[in-house]
């Protein structure tokens, strides 16, 4: 479960982005020009968002209030449940 709306409030935004992964789900949010919107970035890990091919990442914008950032882990939430088959837990080495 991808749960963080009650941990990061908006003020977080401003400055910094927020990226974690769930179950072999990478995420990022971030502020995008200059806190008019959120934009939510998924890709399957196990690498960075440098360094996987934009082609397998899917992005989401939501409004930039704090309930956008309910609205964000909502639509985290239904990816990862709709797209299982993508995110395969991978170990390195």
């Amino acid at each position: 479960m991808v749960e963080f709306s009650g941990l990061v409030k908006i003020n977080f935004f401003k400055k910094e982005n927020f990226t974690g992964s769930c179950g072999g789900m990478c995420f990022k949010v971030e502020s995008k020009d200059k806190n008019s919107a959120l934009l939510a970035t998924i890709w399957p890990g196990p690498y960075s968002s440098d360094n996987t091919p934009d082609e397998k990442k899917q992005y989401a914008e939501f409004p930039f209030s704090p309930e956008g950032v309910e609205k964000v882990q909502a639509w985290l939430e239904e990816q990862y449940q709709a797209q299982s088959a993508l995110w395969k837990p991978v170990r390195i080495g």
